[in-house]
């Protein structure tokens, strides 16, 4: 025997081509099985999530009308409480309207911020970023 027959491939029972290529049709299946279930939780979680933005939103629309309608009438006795008393101390009428216009217009900042930072919460960010993650 020459060295050449010692590295040779050892002769034995070798598994099929057939094997082979049913073994790997088997994980191709389970494969796509896997990414079907990995696409329906996660449309399972949209429309959850869909659902519950729904809820939240118009809750938080109703409780904004009723906030804002009560706000809304204290603020206004707010301010004529305070331009009559400004007024009273004998403050100016350019001055004493200057700091209600400056105090409400901070409001309104203040307002729109909170309600950007809400509006930030109601969202589907979450489900669309998982949707479309590999």
């Amino acid at each position: 025997m020459s060295d050449s027959d010692n590295t040779s491939i050892p002769q034995g029972p070798q598994p099929s081509m057939g094997a082979d290529v049913k073994q790997l049709l088997d994980s191709a299946d389970l494969l796509i099985d896997g990414y079907k279930d990995k696409y329906s939780a996660q449309v399972n979680l949209a429309s959850k999530e869909w659902k519950l933005s729904k809820q939240s939103l118009s809750m938080l629309l109703m409780l904004t009308m009723f906030m804002s309608a009560v706000l809304a009438s204290l603020w206004i006795l707010f301010n004529v409480a305070l331009g009559s008393v400004m007024h009273n101390a004998g403050w100016p009428l350019y001055l004493l309207s200057s700091v209600l216009i400056v105090l409400n217009l901070l409001l309104l900042f203040v307002l729109w911020r909170t309600i950007n930072s809400l509006a930030d919460r109601v969202g589907f960010s979450r489900s669309i970023s998982a949707l479309f993650s590999k």
